[in-house]
């Protein structure tokens, strides 16, 4: 990229942000505006780290020319034709001067990469479970809303949930049918089964298919419901307040070889006394290609 290329790339940078800060309050926005306000913001990022970049490439090639006889090849070229040829035509003592390492990355630029933390050591079993080659995160955090939750998995294909509590007891389900709206239930998915990962009971990781009389699989609340966000049943359902309930009736509809029913997931139910949610993981599984 030339130096009034990357110039432009900066100032249409500015100008973006300043536009977004004039239509969109960043203290009263939507789910999908917060998103738009991370995306500029990611960019934002990318492109202070690469000014960054440009500034350590043109101290190195200063001081590469200083500890280089003159190059007539370098006369009248802007800094990156310079470097190519220094490069290309390495005089004495150049090997000498050590390139320092690339810059860390921005914080936000990270977000990019998939990082699977607690859910690492048991990829493998939902991989094998899923039979798809790879997963996404999608959304790791807790405060969903049936809102917020729609806008992140509506165009998903094949989404799994993982509900880690308080307690670190970690479960959830998997779906590979999603509704096409809200507040309907998705009453048949050949690929659909629940799952522990860590409980209190210590069995070990396994999962649960539904029974042929299951056909409430999966529920998605709409936007005007301030209380619920999604409900797998006679499994579990999410509410606002990052509380999460569980059945103790899960052997009615899912084939339970464990023999815990619905007290395998984090002990003894108790609807009074209901689990404090610690993380939500969505995620998206898709076939490597």
């Amino acid at each position: 990229m030339s130096c009034s290329s990357f110039q432009l790339l900066c100032e249409h940078t500015q100008i973006l942000q300043q536009n977004v800060l004039k239509v969109i309050n960043p203290n009263k926005c939507s789910p999908t505006e917060a998103i738009q306000l991370e995306i500029i913001s990611l960019i934002s990022s990318i492109v202070d780290y690469l000014n960054n970049q440009k500034q350590t490439i043109e101290e190195v090639i200063k001081k590469v020319c200083e500890c280089s006889q003159p190059l007539n090849e370098t006369t009248n070229v802007d800094p990156c034709q310079e470097l190519c040829l220094i490069i290309e035509k390495p005089k004495d003592h150049i090997s000498e001067f050590e390139l320092p390492g690339p810059l860390p990355l921005p914080k936000e630029f990270n977000k990019l990469n998939d990082d699977f933390g607690e859910i690492t050591p048991y990829y493998s079993h939902l991989k094998e479970w899923c039979r798809k080659s790879e997963a996404h995160i999608i959304f790791e955090g807790k405060d969903l809303t049936s809102k917020t939750f729609w806008q992140l998995t509506k165009n998903l294909n094949n989404m799994m949930i993982i509900i880690q509590t308080e307690d670190n007891y970690m479960f959830g389900s998997y779906h590979s049918v999603l509704p096409k709206s809200q507040d309907v239930w998705i009453k048949d998915d050949p690929n659909h089964f629940v799952f522990t990962l860590i409980n209190p009971n210590h069995v070990k990781p396994c999962r649960f298919d539904p029974l042929p009389t299951n056909n409430n699989l999966l529920f998605i609340y709409g936007d005007n419901d301030t209380d619920n966000v999604v409900w797998v049943n006679y499994c579990y359902w999410i509410t606002c307040d990052n509380v999460i309930y569980l059945w103790h009736h899960f052997p009615e509809n899912y084939i339970d070889t464990t023999g815990f029913g619905g007290d395998l997931f984090v002990g003894c139910v108790d609807w009074d006394n209901p689990n404090e949610i610690k993380k939500v993981y969505v995620l998206e599984w898709v076939e490597k290609k």
